[in-house]
């Protein structure tokens, strides 16, 4: 009897299971991976096994990203996007590719519902038309024809894919190509 009240006493909440699984790794939580439909932490020895993108600790062998409120609980050369302390994410340049277009490439792949956005874009002394091609970490943009003058590139609004985060360094300088 006092054995069937002790498992009676014990409760198994599936539900807590059912968030844990996954199909892929951007379903789970920074420091884990998708392992056989299941995010576990990721293994390690030191915090350069955790992976890069974010600020991590190895903790009794297993990844903990640093956890944060404001860009002040990060270090230097670190934010808080959204509650982990992340790198800071920029347009790294700007290049003419031709007559009428210039590619953008940040320093990691922009979440596309904002990078394909022509409005988060401009080119003081250039209108920009039709709608951004994203490829990766580069964004192309077609422009009115350019010279052989220097342009300034402006983004706005364009976000990191991984985690959301905004610009630090959005801008870049290129030379048209007439």
């Amino acid at each position: 009897m006092i054995c069937l009240l002790a498992i009676a006493a014990c409760s198994f909440n599936r539900g807590d299971l059912d968030n844990r699984t996954c199909e892929a790794a951007d379903e789970c939580e920074p420091q884990e991976d998708c392992t056989k439909g299941i995010c576990l932490q990721r293994a390690c020895k030191t915090p350069a096994d955790c992976g890069q993108g974010l600020m991590y600790t190895c903790e009794a062998g297993g990844c903990r990203d640093k956890d944060c409120e404001v860009d002040s609980d990060c270090g230097a050369g670190f934010s808080c996007p959204g509650g982990y302390c992340a790198p800071p994410f920029n347009v790294v340049s700007a290049t003419s590719t031709g007559h009428t277009s210039v590619t953008v490439t940040f320093d990691a792949p922009p979440e596309p519902g904002t990078a394909t956005t022509l409005s988060y874009y401009s080119v003081a002394g250039l209108t920009l038309s039709g709608t951004p091609a994203v490829s990766q970490s580069t964004v192309t943009l077609t422009t009115a024809p350019q010279s052989a003058s220097s342009y300034m590139l402006t983004v706005s609004s364009v976000v990191r894919n991984a985690d959301y985060a905004s610009l630090t360094n959005a801008t870049a300088t290129f030379t048209g190509t007439p």
